[in-house]
């Protein structure tokens, strides 16, 4: 039964990134510790083959332990995590060798460091976090260290630093076991909560993603189409040539938006040069007062504020009741800001709810580029419309 490695199949695999790399670290951590113990175990073999008992039983011992390393790698890395089928057969193996290289040495040395199963059949006890029980981990473990016991009886009985040693020895069984254990599981448990927060903010994020496309395209229309339309309707859109030319512009425009994904083209001046002619063919003279700009505003920005612009003289046309109006552009303390003056019939801001193009087109549009509007008027004081982006 596998109970932990790489990255899983369906639905949920793109969000399995976090899970897979925490048992691929398990994995990796537990290779390496055994790497570590099996060199361990080539020095003693080595070094102290005139100490050993019976010095072929522990050459061979190391052999296996060697070959056990090297599939037990191979099983582990191949397939990106620890699993019980192997955790049990690297126990299995622990056990065996804890009792063949006891027969390898004297009972005196079996405390010793030549005795070198020791600390690799306690690394074993880390694989058993991979196993499907706490109860069965602590069962192998437990295991181990009463093997360990067994072999070590003679120095138990001696008494002395070697007993204390041994019962040290075996108690650390259980006690890796236990650390092993929870280190896992917290790192298991931190995966799966960062998978599920991936999962949300995708979600979300495709949400966010969706209604911004409505919303510009709700924006499009209305800042477009639907003006030309209203225009018509109040007869303020001019004489025939003029209302053809300016469908035709409008047209263009979504063709445009929808070829492209944006309706805008050029620079900050450029595109509000382009509506101050648009919106004189409509009847509206607007007085355009521009410098140079200290910093060109990036397309998101200069669109935003283009866009809140045409809502504002949109809203002059349809209810300043005058035929005049001024644009001023300026990047000063460190924000690019649009203003828009009439001296019209104006209106009591308080008490006015808020449409669609004043929510939308103007308030939302900035705010998506972390801008702000304010709007200033009074009966028959005109109105003030300003905007602002920081840089």
């Amino acid at each position: 039964m596998r109970v932990c490695g790489g990255g899983g199949q369906g639905k949920n695999a793109p969000f399995s990134t976090a899970r897979s790399g925490v048992e691929r670290m398990l994995a990796t951590t537990f290779v390496a510790i055994r790497g570590v113990h099996v060199l361990q175990g080539l020095l003693c073999s080595v070094s102290g083959r005139r100490t050993y008992r019976r010095p072929v039983l522990a050459a061979a011992v190391e052999a296996a332990a060697a070959v056990e390393f090297v599939a037990l790698s191979r099983r582990y890395v191949g397939q990106g995590g620890c699993d019980a089928r192997g955790a049990r057969a690297d126990a299995a193996f622990g056990l065996a060798g804890l009792v063949a290289l006891a027969f390898a040495m004297d009972p005196v040395d079996r405390t010793a460091s030549l005795n070198w199963m020791l600390p690799l059949t306690v690394g074993s006890t880390l694989g058993c976090a991979a196993l499907p029980t706490i109860a069965e981990g602590v069962v192998v473990s437990a295991a181990l260290g009463a093997t360990y016991a067994v072999t070590t009886a003679d120095a138990t009985r001696v008494g002395g630093g070697r007993a204390a040693t041994a019962m040290a020895n075996a108690l650390s069984y259980p006690g890796f076991f236990v650390v092993a254990s929870l280190v896992t599981r917290f790192a298991r448990r931190m995966a799966t909560e960062l998978e599920e927060a991936r999962r949300l903010a995708v979600d979300q994020g495709a949400r966010l993603a969706a209604e911004a496309a409505t919303n510009r395209e709700h924006r499009l229309l209305h800042d477009s189409a639907l003006q030309t339309l209203e225009a018509i309707a109040a007869g303020s859109a001019g004489d025939p040539e003029s209302v053809r030319r300016h469908a035709w512009r409008e047209a263009e425009t979504l063709r445009l938006a929808l070829r492209q994904g944006t309706s805008h083209v050029g620079g900050m001046i450029d595109r509000l040069s382009r509506l101050c002619a648009e919106f004189a063919e409509k009847g509206l003279r607007v007085e355009l007062i521009a410098g140079e700009l200290e910093i060109e505003p990036g397309d998101d920005v200069s669109g935003a504020l283009c866009d809140a612009t045409r809502e504002a003289l949109a809203n002059v046309v349809k209810h300043g009741g005058v035929d005049r109006a001024h644009v001023r552009v300026t990047d000063e303390e460190g924000a690019w800001s649009v203003t828009i003056r009439d001296h019209g019939r104006g209106f009591e801001v308080s008490s006015t709810s808020h449409g669609f193009g004043l929510d939308n087109s103007i308030e939302k549009r900035l705010a998506e580029v972390g801008g702000w509007s304010r709007v200033e008027s009074a009966p028959s004081q005109g109105t003030r419309v300003e905007l602002g982006v920081p840089r």
